[in-house]
């Protein structure tokens, strides 16, 4: 006996009176989104009720259906989250690209200027790159000096190497500042040039977010409903390009 779609009955209305309440003109596709996922947990627990309570199969039978069951169900998952979430992901990807651009620091025109202003960049790049990640980071979110904020901004990917640590791992480009935290530092400029955007793209963000968390919660207890006893079972939302958009 499982009932998956238990919680998820309970978060759907509040979730969905919530985003009425937040973007009315979203509330019937978040509607449509969360209560086809409500379904599709629906459907399994009727099907694993069906197949747990057949007297015409054997347990072996019993274990075959429910591993097509959860197969089945992790499949439309997936579906799922190629219909909700990626489409998102491209609006908040095009939101971001504009906020960013209009987030950019204004950078001398006059050539002699420019140089100048691109030397000292370069730096504070360097000194920056001698910081530990942490420290790093703190001195980028502490900063409101322009010339350090486009420093940290608009540098390059740095390599990091795990030295004797992980001897037969390949050294890694990374930014220099965790693109989250500076599209986070990005909408905070934004809110006083265009305050509009900046709302419109923090909303999509925060709905990503229910999204992934939802999603996530219905597969662990998809997973969760296999026997022990059966071997680790191929989650097709890990095999897909929508792999990435989970909350692990």
């Amino acid at each position: 006996m499982t009932n998956v779609a238990y919680t998820l009955g309970l978060e759907v209305p509040a979730h969905i009176k919530t985003w009425q309440s937040l973007r009315p003109q979203w509330a019937q596709d978040v509607e449509e989104k969360l209560r086809a996922l409500l379904t599709i947990a629906q459907s399994f627990d009727q099907g694993f009720t069906e197949i747990s309570d057949n007297p015409d199969l054997t347990p072996q039978g019993q274990h075959k259906g429910l591993l097509s069951l959860v197969t089945k169900t992790l499949g439309l998952v997936t579906r799922w989250i190629e219909a909700a979430i990626l489409p998102l992901d491209n609006r908040i990807k095009g939101l971001a690209d504009v906020v960013l651009r209009r987030g950019a620091i204004a950078r001398p025109t006059d050539p002699a200027e420019r140089i100048a202003y691109e030397l000292r960049l370069a730096e504070i790049r360097a000194s920056a790159r001698a910081l530990p990640p942490t420290e790093r980071l703190a001195a980028y979110l502490a900063t409101s000096d322009p010339m350090v904020i486009d420093a940290f901004e608009s540098a390059p990917p740095i390599v990091e190497s795990f030295g004797g640590k992980r001897p037969f791992v390949a050294p890694e480009f990374r930014p220099l500042v965790d693109p989250d935290r500076k599209l986070t530092m990005v909408l905070e400029r934004a809110r006083t040039s265009d305050p509009a955007t900046a709302e419109e793209l923090e909303l999509m963000r925060e709905l990503r977010h229910l999204y992934a968390i939802t999603v996530t919660g219905l597969r662990k207890q998809v997973l969760a409903a296999v026997p022990a006893s059966h071997e680790p079972m191929e989650d097709p939302a890990l095999t897909t390009t929508s792999g990435d958009v989970l909350e692990r």
